[in-house]
């Protein structure tokens, strides 16, 4: 007696037709947050392998680095910009309304599928050499610009946010 074959699908006769596919067409294999869209929004947070969302009141720790400058952990969170390629941030860090601290960095935003989000982690606020700490004792704002892979610019900031000394 002769079994029917079952028909398979063409995923299941070409599986890596579904992995050439996601490869050539980035955007439609993330989820609907990781790809670009028309309501971008972005977050300011901190740390360095994850974001962290700023507590509120918003506090940032101080680290002092190795060649001797100080600077914070910040970290973005967006949705819908376009990740296709790097990211350039403007990172501004003013005491008193004046810019003490800065960082212009160009970089790779990760698809965080668990918070459907785009993440940017690890990035340093560096405050200028001539900054004190007691420049940091009062009240700072952070304001971070992003440009995406398409050219769209977004911003977020932190206002009043507090540093804490180690």
């Amino acid at each position: 007696m002769l079994h029917p074959v079952p028909r398979r699908s063409a995923i299941e006769r070409h599986p890596l037709l579904i992995v050439l596919v996601c490869g050539l067409t980035q955007a439609g294999c993330l989820p609907r947050a990781c790809q670009p869209g028309d309501s971008p929004t972005l977050a300011l947070g901190t740390g360095v392998e994850d974001f962290v969302p700023l507590a509120d009141p918003p506090t940032l720790d101080l680290v002092y680095g190795p060649q001797g400058g100080v600077h914070v952990d910040i970290a973005l969170r967006a949705t819908e910009l376009d990740s296709s390629a790097l990211w350039t941030i403007d990172l501004r860090g003013l005491v008193d309304g004046v810019v003490r601290g800065d960082a212009r960095p160009q970089v790779e935003a990760r698809c965080t599928p668990d918070v459907d989000a785009l993440d940017v982690t690890g990035l340093r606020l560096v405050w200028h050499d001539d900054v004190t700490p007691a420049d940091l004792a009062g009240p700072v704002d952070v304001l971070v610009e992003v440009r995406d892979a398409a050219g769209r610019e977004i911003t977020a900031s932190a206002q009043g946010v507090s540093i804490v000394f180690p």
